[in-house]
């Protein structure tokens, strides 16, 4: 399992990915950023180093999850939401 040491204190658990046969650590994305934030950076300057050097790197089978923690309720709405676009590009098409 890979870890991101810069981000301990955003690390959240760790998953069995059974494509890979990995175990991979799971982060907050939120609390990452402040991590970074807390280092020094700006909001802004931490977002987009953030999206960029972590989510933007691969490395290997063992790469780290990055989450948006939310409610069950909130996830429920959203794909509910992207079901309807989903039915709504069909008809247009």
């Amino acid at each position: 399992m890979l870890v991101c040491d810069e981000y301990e204190a955003a690390f959240l658990g760790f998953t069995e990915d059974v494509v890979s046969g990995t175990t991979r650590a799971v982060y907050s994305i939120p609390k990452c950023i402040d991590a970074l934030v807390e280092g020094g950076m700006t909001l802004e300057e931490a977002s987009e180093y953030f999206a960029f050097n972590t989510l933007g790197s691969y490395v290997g089978p063992g790469t780290p999850v990055f989450i948006s923690p939310t409610s069950f309720e909130t996830a429920k709405s959203f794909l509910e939401s992207a079901a309807e676009l989903n039915e709504t590009d069909k008809d247009l098409h």
